[in-house]
């Protein structure tokens, strides 16, 4: 259905945005500028109108969706979430699809049903960027539910779906992070230096290791991580700011002046300016 050829004519053009939506409405990329282009003289509750007409008018997987995602942008995941679970019934849905699903439960803290959907959903059919981002979401369920041992199957199996699968290294390492799993964070960081390549992203990586023993406790193994990045040469500003932390936590003050003001003269625009000063300004 053309939903927007009663709109006014300034509307329109979010058309040609839903009629490629209606062929790949899991494309969040077009679905953010077909809303933005509607939002230019329509308003949410016209939208959220005629997307409703359009999924009366088909019942279709396509507008069943979009209207799903239109309440999550809008913060309404109740109404998302009874959309998706009205999209299941009497049909098989596809692996895409329980995704979806999973991710409005998992927001909803409803765990157990989401991991369901998900375990289901990798058994089915699909692409294989539809496996992985159902296998990432399923691995941080795991982990956010305290199944370490699936997790760590289960992410390995995702690691070694590809050859070096950097981007999916650097999502665990994010997420152990964020769960507080700061050994298996070292663990999987040690895993991504040794097959990175470019010198450059391995002294970045070799930083980020030092803030992972930071966030353990471990002061002395943090220094050691950012003084074999410093020593490899090319090492970012923000190093020195991490030393200035760590020396400002030990009471050593003036070494941490000194790495405050090194990272400012590397960095003289840095956003945290600031707060780098305010710092600084009791130490002299």
């Amino acid at each position: 259905p053309a939903i927007f050829e009663n709109g006014p004519v300034e509307t329109r053009a979010s058309d040609q945005y839903y009629a490629i939506l209606r062929e790949q409405p899991g494309n969040s990329y077009l679905f953010d500028r077909f809303y933005n282009a509607w939002l230019e003289s329509g308003t949410t509750e016209q939208l959220e109108t005629r997307l409703e007409e359009a999924l009366e008018q088909s019942n279709g997987r396509a507008d069943r969706l979009l209207l799903a995602f239109f309440y999550e942008k809008q913060g309404q995941d109740r109404e998302a979430l009874r959309l998706y679970r009205e999209g299941t019934k009497g049909q098989a849905p596809d692996a895409e699809y329980l995704y979806f699903k999973a991710r409005a439960e998992s927001r909803h803290l409803e765990f157990d049903a989401a991991i369901s959907d998900l375990v289901q959903a990798r058994t089915l059919e699909c692409s294989p960027e539809v496996a992985e981002k159902t296998g990432k979401l399923l691995g941080e369920l795991y982990i956010r539910t305290h199944q370490k041992d699936k997790a760590a199957d289960l992410w390995a199996q995702l690691l070694a779906t590809g050859t070096e699968n950097l981007e999916l290294y650097e999502d665990l390492i994010e997420l152990q992070i964020k769960e507080g799993l700061f050994e298996d964070a070292r663990k999987t960081s040690e895993d991504l230096i040794a097959i990175t390549k470019d010198p450059q992203q391995v002294v970045i990586r070799r930083l980020r290791r030092g803030d992972i023993y930071q966030y353990k406790g471990d002061t002395e193994k943090a220094l050691a991580a950012y003084a074999k990045a410093l020593g490899a040469g090319g090492a970012p500003p923000e190093i020195h700011r991490s030393l200035g932390l760590i020396h400002l936590k030990s009471g050593q003050s003036e070494k941490a002046w000194a790495a405050f003001a090194k990272y400012l003269e590397l960095k003289p625009d840095a956003d945290d300016i600031e707060i780098i000063k305010s710092m600084m300004q009791p130490m002299g």
